[in-house]
Order: C-alpha cells, then sequence, then structure tokens
C-alpha cells in the first residue's frame, strides 16, 4: 500500500525514511555490494556518486497518494554522441563579460548546469567540478582549442587569474589579496574579486552570509575550465 513515511521533501533532498526491508538477505546482500545503506535506501549514495563522477542529477517523481515512485537517471553527456564544440571566435569579445558567455555556452553544450551549488562537504564538491572541467574540455574542438587559449590569456589580468589559481582551494579574502600582494580594502575587492564574483568564477562558500567573518571563497566550474584554458597554452 501506500508509503504515508515518505515526504515529498525527502525525495527532494534525497533522503528517505528509514525502512525495514521486506527481503532481510537481498537488503544484507546489497550493502555488501555497496549498492544501499545500511539504514535508508541507497538514495543518498547515489546523489553522490553521480555528483562526483559529474553526471546531472537524478530526477525524482512519485503519485500524490505515494502509491509509486520512480527515478530517473540521465545519461552522463562523456557517453552522449556529439560533435566537438566549434564556435565563430571572430564575434567573441575579449573581455571578462566575452569570454564568460564563451564558458557559458561550453557549459550548456556539455549539458551541465551553470554552477552547482556549494552545500555540504567541500571536498567533494571540488572533486566533483574538477571532473566536470575534463568532460567539458574534451567536447571542444582542438583546433580552436589553441585560439581560445590565446583569447584569454591575453584579455584576463594576470591578478585575476592568480586569485582563480588560489581559490582552487577556499581560501579568505584576506589571504586572496596577499596572494596578488595588495591591501585586503574594499577597493581593491571591488577591482579584482568582486567581478569574478559576478561572473561566477568564483563563488561564496557561505553565500546566504555574505559578510560571516568565515566566508571564504572557491574558484567555481567556470574559473576552472578559464584556467584550464590557460594551461593548455602552456603546453
Amino acid at each position: 500500500g501506500p508509503d504515508r513515511s515518505i515526504k515529498r521533501e525527502d525525495f527532494a533532498s534525497g533522503r528517505a525514511i528509514p525502512k525495514r526491508y521486506r527481503n532481510r538477505r537481498l537488503g544484507d546482500f546489497l550493502k555488501e555490494l555497496k549498492l544501499t545503506e545500511g539504514h535508508s535506501t541507497g538514495l543518498p549514495a547515489m546523489r553522490k556518486a553521480m555528483y562526483q563522477n559529474g553526471s546531472p542529477e537524478p530526477v525524482f517523481d512519485f503519485d500524490e497518494e505515494r502509491t509509486w515512485f520512480q527515478v530517473t537517471l540521465p545519461v552522463h553527456t562523456a557517453f552522449e554522441q556529439k560533435l566537438p564544440f566549434t564556435t565563430d571566435l571572430s564575434k567573441v569579445q575579449w573581455n571578462v563579460q566575452g569570454i564568460n558567455s564563451l564558458l557559458d555556452q561550453l557549459v550548456e553544450y556539455s549539458g551541465f548546469y551553470d554552477e552547482r551549488d556549494i552545500a555540504g562537504d567541500i571536498a567533494e564538491f571540488i572533486e566533483g567540478v574538477d571532473k566536470q572541467v575534463f568532460v567539458v574540455f574534451d567536447t571542444i574542438d582542438r583546433d580552436i582549442a589553441g585560439d581560445i587559449a590565446e583569447g584569454i590569456a591575453g584579455a584576463i589580468a594576470e591578478k585575476m587569474v592568480r586569485i582563480l589559481e588560489s581559490g582552487k582551494l577556499p581560501m579568505e579574502r584576506k589571504d586572496m589579496m596577499a596572494e596578488i600582494g595588495l591591501v585586503n580594502n574594499v577597493k581593491n575587492f571591488n577591482t579584482y574579486i568582486a567581478p569574478l564574483i559576478t561572473v561566477n568564477w568564483i563563488s561564496m562558500t557561505l553565500p546566504d552570509k555574505p559578510t560571516s567573518p568565515n566566508q571564504q571563497y572557491l574558484t567555481t566550474l567556470k574559473g576552472r575550465l578559464l584556467l584550464a584554458f590557460l594551461q593548455h597554452k602552456a603546453r
């Protein structure tokens, strides 16, 4: 019959109320294979694994009476047959806004969202986003990858690149300023860090508490993709 103990918001968060197995031995078998959790449904483990390998979010659906539910697992973009990404670079404006528009196109073409929220384990967030960078970069036609790298290198200020590099791991604002040899004040923040937040190349680890003393900054998917282009140019 209907399982009234599981609420819609539980599925939305990837959480489910622990219940007894109808077949205890089957449950133990799945636990040994690490395909389910000891005291839940395996949904959090599934979401975590998909997040880490850069897969799109699973889609949950069930009826209002909760007599059934289904989970759709979207195919990883690496398994889709796609032509390499190409674009007319002569139309790209080689400044922060123009490069950001190009990065948006790349991320969308690869099938990812503009950005994942930084929530929970930051180490898992970094691992998942770094894997996405490889997937996105692999979709680019190699003939234009070098041209994109050249355009980025000639348009982005060295201090901004150093900020993105320092933000590969969470870092406080004062430490980021120290990395580029500047005083930690509002003017320098608005000149070098704030523009990167606006285009979502850097994100706050506590976005709901922008003035928190524990606030740190972390380079996002687009910021790491930009750095990957610069590394490609350096080869």
